[in-house]
């Protein structure tokens, strides 16, 4: 059951990678369940914003064209910044070439609260993650 609400109900994998299968935005949960508590984890579906994982804030560029490109950070430098947009595609840009670099404090994770993932839902995709140990 928790597997097929990651997969399809709650769409977890258009995000999040499990053992090569979803996304890259957010991040690979193939062995997740060695590392974070079930109430931690539960915390982080319910409220994305309470504790978000370093390299996920979202950023959003302006170029010099007043374009907008909101994603996640992957690399910055002094000169240079890369982010990965919604969609995954990767941009790299010169600072020099941008309007405005803003740092958000939020997630890009929506949070699925009950109205969204009933309890028992959250309990299921809760023991699918426990249980991903990696290979």
């Amino acid at each position: 059951l928790g597997k097929n609400i990651f997969f399809t109900k709650s769409n977890c994998s258009q995000c999040h990678m499990v053992n090569g299968k979803g996304g890259r935005l957010g991040p690979d949960l193939s062995s997740i369940g060695t590392s974070r508590s079930a109430n931690s984890l539960a915390d982080s579906i319910r409220d994305p914003v309470k504790e978000i994982p370093m390299g996920y804030k979202t950023i959003t560029v302006i170029t010099s064209d007043g374009k907008r490109i909101t994603g996640v950070r992957k690399n910055e430098d002094t000169f240079s910044i890369q982010i990965m947009s919604q969609n995954e595609k990767l941009y790299f840009f010169l600072k020099r070439d941008l309007k405005d670099v803003i740092y958000q404090n939020n997630s890009l994770m929506p949070p699925y609260g009950p109205e969204v993932l009933r309890q028992e839902e959250l309990e299921d995709l809760l023991s699918y993650l426990d249980a991903l140990r990696g290979k």
